[in-house]
Formats: structure tokens, C-alpha cells, sequence
């Protein structure tokens, strides 16, 4: 899967930098209305619709010293918002892509291991699009 934020390259679709532990969740506002005397709560769908994605990328270094730097530098580098596109394909080659926009990035943890340092990354906006925006 490749993922990326405007321009700025999170993930390739393929070779040593690829996506693992790959979640996706939605959630919507529900209103809960107590009500005086009633028998049950009222629950109002408010339509507002949010969606947090989390993922890990591992990469592989020349050194440690490489795996490092890159660790110290790389939160400073990520963009902290805007068009988060996903693109994944199939077996047959045909590619899939869905759309975030507004959305913000977060490097939430960073590690190094020898010469491969993994990043999990968390990604928080609202609907999930087929389309990009226009």
C-alpha cells in the first residue's frame, strides 16, 4: 500500500518500506438525550463522521547511525495535515485508491533495531472518500 500525505511519501507500495498492522476505524457522534420521566434514552445521529487510521512502517538503513538520524528527524519532516491519499492494488494489478483530506498525521512512536527503525503513525479526519476533493 502506498500512503501519503500531500507530496510526502509515508509508505511505498512495494520494496523496504512497506505497511504493517494496518487499522482502520470510524466513528460517528451519537447524541444520548435523558429525557424527563421517560422510560428510555433518545439517541440523535448528528451525521458528524471521524476516522483514525493506524499503521507501521519499517525501514531498513545502511547503519545504525543512519537509523538514528532518520528517527530524530523524520517527525519533523512529516507534513502535520492535509491530503492523506491510500492506494492499494490487487492481485490482477488494478489499484484502489480512498481519500483524507484535512486529515492530521501523527508519528506516534518511532524505534530502532540495529539498522531498521519502525514508525507507527496515526491519521485522524473526518469521511473516508472514494474521490479526491476538488
Amino acid at each position: 500500500m502506498r500512503i501519503t500525505i500531500n507530496e510526502f511519501v509515508l509508505a511505498e507500495m512495494s520494496g523496504p518500506v512497506g505497511v504493517r498492522d494496518f487499522k482502520v476505524s470510524h466513528e460517528r457522534l451519537v447524541e444520548q438525550a435523558h429525557f424527563l420521566r421517560a422510560a428510555a434514552s433518545a439517541f440523535f445521529d448528528r451525521k458528524n463522521q471521524a476516522t483514525t487510521i493506524t499503521f507501521a512502517v519499517t525501514r531498513l538503513h545502511a547503519s545504525v547511525r543512519d537509523a538514528e538520524v532518520f528517527l530524530l528527524a523524520h517527525e519533523a519532516e512529516v507534513p502535520p495535515g492535509g491530503l492523506v491519499t491510500f492506494t492499494a492494488r490487487g492481485d490482477n494489478g488494478q489499484e484502489i485508491a480512498r481519500y483524507l483530506d484535512a486529515a492530521l498525521v501523527e508519528v506516534a512512536e518511532s524505534a530502532y533495531v540495529g539498522c531498521s527503525s519502525t514508525v507507527m503513525y496515526r491519521i485522524k479526519g473526518g469521511l473516508l472518500r472514494t474521490q479526491p476533493p476538488v
